[in-house]
């Protein structure tokens, strides 16, 4: 597509004395599953049908997936990280499943701040979390305590 031309043609059809109308070619487009119009390559929506091309949603659901988890027991190991950086395996589990959380134990404001949310939470004792998995990697969200 010859982006400096933009999306459509911008030339013009006489349609009669001094009156031009715009030529409907796109570069490029989208084609509406319902109707068959060639839609602009960035609609959502079919100008002609009304119909959704696309749910503006659709990529936020796959990326970021949030729940609560009931806690019966909970596990923790030292390790070392590939890199060689000191870390606490954290296993929440119950009879159903289980849910390992990495946490690096290094000096930097965010990692401190979530190994002293588990530590406090740890001592009260945790009955639920709400955790999130984004790009493959388990966040805690919120610790219930007792």
């Amino acid at each position: 597509m010859p982006a400096h031309l933009g999306r459509r043609c911008n030339g013009l059809i006489p349609v009669g004395d001094n009156e031009y109308k715009r030529c409907a070619y796109r570069w490029s487009g989208k084609e509406c599953d319902k109707c068959g119009h060639d839609n602009d390559i960035t609609a959502r929506d079919c100008e002609k049908c009304g119909y959704e091309l696309i749910n503006p949603d659709s990529k936020l659901n796959h990326s970021r997936f949030t729940a609560y988890f009931v806690v019966e027991k909970v596990t923790f190991t030292y390790a070392n990280s590939k890199k060689g950086n000191p870390i606490r395996i954290v296993k929440f589990s119950n009879i159903v499943k289980e849910i390992t959380v990495f946490f690096m134990l290094t000096s930097d404001f965010w990692f401190k701040k979530k190994v002293s949310e588990f530590d406090k939470a740890y001592v009260k004792g945790i009955l639920k979390i709400k955790y999130e998995i984004r790009k493959g990697f388990v966040n805690i969200l919120e610790y219930i305590t007792k």
